[in-house]
């Protein structure tokens, strides 16, 4: 399957969209919007992907294989969280 490559929005812009409920179909355990916020969660890269099934649970979908209001959703969970600097995991 071929990449497809979604824009990446001003965090205002996601901030929008989610309030308008762009991205509640993709905010279930594992799904892509809750992958990104995951992701900024523990400071890590934005790599969009998602498991269908609940996070780790299933095969890891990856971003080739996403459409792009997928991608859009996880790069909003990710932008969003990632935007806000107390969302963050705080190792002891």
């Amino acid at each position: 399957m071929k990449s497809i490559t979604a824009q990446v929005l001003d965090v205002e812009e996601y901030e929008l969209n989610d309030k308008a409920g762009a991205y509640d179909a993709f905010k279930e355990h594992g799904q892509p919007y809750d992958r990104g916020a995951a992701d900024a969660w523990y400071d890590r890269n934005a790599e969009p992907h998602y498991y269908p099934k609940g996070s780790y649970n299933g095969e890891r979908v990856k971003e080739e294989q996403m459409t792009a209001d997928q991608i859009d959703a996880y790069n909003a969970g990710y932008y969003i969280h990632n935007a806000d600097p107390s969302y963050r995991k705080y190792w002891d």
